[in-house]
């Protein structure tokens, strides 16, 4: 079966690895290069506790309160409001508690399969993840407190190994993390898991170009549509003919399958990110929950993520979102590391209403399958997607998690 995969993102070259590996001939069209987008640029976790919903009310009350403050951690431009307004009134939607708790559960229900998933395919690969854990930080010794029951709480149901510290004041934090300068208060989570996402990338290109499979950089597809028993993929540098296509090419898919008949509820939320070379090196993923900024040990550097900015322009790079993300964390690490930054980075998440992405056929269109709007968890529930389009696509079977179908009331 020739398989041909309109991205070459997270979600796509694990797509395409496992599909190979399944038999399929397989070619991947990507419009930059292999790895683009937010593959790289993400914060490495693979924590399902971490897993919930965008939709949320708390979201919605951070639009509303800080909508015209450029420092907020969730950043609106009013001008994109009239075009944002529709899926910003979905979100709202599906933050009401009956729809977030449901959305939550379709979460929960794959977690633990999608991070052993991840694991599995990790090990196969060669890519090392860290169980080090994430030490999360506050400015207040209440709010650690709250902030830890909430972990508990949301870890009771887990068959994930956790052990929760207490929680410490500064000091304990710097005995933890060195690198930090000795405020705050907060707790380890020793158990959950991160990786670098930079790694994974290029293992599964290795793979695949190892493998025979056909890439083409550069490569923008326009449209699926179908000719008889084949799909014909419409692209920049001509027709590409297969028997089966996966359209997973994150906030791009959107685009690709609204040409092709099938108009996904998808919008692009912008994060950002820098490395440094903290000292000493950190080793714990570092959650600064007041700041809504995360950090990540990186090859003995430290990657720093954080901002949800919605302006409509999934390409411009706004340097007042990373002066937003050093303020945040300007309290916790040293000024002069923090003024030595490189690699500043800007990439679109693909988020839906709900939370949850599209991992189903293509309404309208013959084997054509379309696999976004991960949201935020992407490098996550990368492998799960992938075992679940190999069952679709080479073995014929029907969608077995109906909160991932493309037709659902979003």
């Amino acid at each position: 079966m020739r398989v041909t995969i309109v991205g070459a993102g997270l979600i796509g070259l694990t797509t395409a690895l496992r599909l190979y590996r399944a038999g399929a001939e397989v070619t991947l069209l990507e419009r930059g290069v292999v790895g683009s987008g937010a593959a790289r640029g993400n914060a490495g976790q693979i924590c399902p506790d971490q897993a919930t919903p965008v939709a949320k009310s708390s979201l919605i009350l951070s639009a509303l309160t800080q909508l015209y403050r450029q420092d907020s951690a969730l950043h609106v431009d009013p001008g994109t409001l009239p075009g944002y307004a529709p899926f910003l009134m979905r979100i709202a939607r599906n933050s009401l508690p009956g729809r977030y708790a449901r959305n939550q559960a379709g979460l929960k229900d794959i977690e633990t399969l999608a991070t052993h998933a991840f694991l599995d395919l990790a090990a196969d690969i060669g890519v090392e993840v860290s169980d080090a854990g994430y030490l999360h930080v506050y400015d207040t010794a209440a709010a650690a407190q709250a902030g830890r029951a909430h972990e508990l709480e949301r870890m009771a149901a887990s068959t994930l190994p956790h052990e929760v510290s207490e929680v410490v004041d500064a000091a304990g934090l710097q005995a933890i993390e060195p690198a930090l300068r000795g405020t705050g208060f907060g707790f380890l989570d020793a158990g959950s898991y991160f990786t670098n996402p930079n790694h994974y990338v290029d293992a599964l290109e290795r793979e695949l170009r190892a493998g025979g499979a056909t890439i083409h950089e550069g490569t923008t597809v326009t449209a699926v549509t179908d000719e008889g028993d084949v799909r014909r993929v419409h692209t920049s540098r001509g027709d590409f003919a297969a028997d089966a296509v996966v359209i997973a090419a994150g906030i791009g898919s959107a685009q690709v399958g609204a040409a092709s008949g099938y108009r996904m509820p998808m919008r692009a939320g912008k994060g950002y990110s820098f490395t440094v070379d903290a000292q000493p090196a950190t080793e714990h993923v570092m959650i600064f929950e007041s700041a809504h900024v995360v950090s990540v040990p990186l090859d003995g550097a430290t990657r720093i993520a954080g901002t949800m900015e919605f302006d409509g322009d999934t390409e411009r790079f706004n340097a007042r979102r990373i002066d937003q993300i050093v303020a945040g964390v300007s309290p916790y690490l040293d000024p002069d590391t923090l003024a030595v930054r490189r690699d500043e980075w800007v990439g679109s998440r693909p988020l839906t209403p709900d939370g949850l992405p599209v991992i189903d056929r293509v309404p309208g269109l013959e084997n054509t399958w379309m696999a976004s709007g991960h949201n935020m968890l992407g490098l996550m529930f990368a492998p799960f997607t992938a075992g679940l389009l190999v069952d679709m696509v080479i073995g014929g079977h029907s969608l077995r998690h109906r909160q991932f179908a493309a037709s659902r009331p979003f």
